[in-house]
């Protein structure tokens, strides 16, 4: 998918969703990482796996104004889905450093 980001200044962004859910009322958009340390808290997720799903949150946002965004990681090495809260993804985003 891509879209611009009006959060990066209509920057635009292209990206691969692994796997995409879509329901009536919500997307849950996970992507797979095969890390070798995995954190136990979203909040210990590295910066730039963060930025990452809060751009393919915004993403899907424009392709999906009528729904609830979710995203997630799937832990390869521990097979767990952790999700990830908005704030903290949308956070990730707006901090992204534009050259």
């Amino acid at each position: 998918m891509s879209a611009r980001l009006p959060e990066l200044g209509g920057r635009l962004l292209q990206g691969t969703v692994d796997r995409l859910i879509v329901t009536s009322s919500d997307v849950l958009a996970v992507d797979f990482k095969s890390n070798t340390t995995v954190p136990s808290r979203a909040e210990d997720v590295p910066d730039g796996i963060l930025r990452q799903m809060g751009a393919y949150a915004a993403m899907l946002s424009q392709i999906y104004p009528d729904r609830v965004i979710n995203t997630a990681i799937l832990w390869t090495k521990t097979a767990t889905l952790m999700p990830l809260p908005p704030n903290i993804v949308r956070q990730a985003l707006l901090s992204t450093t534009l050259p």
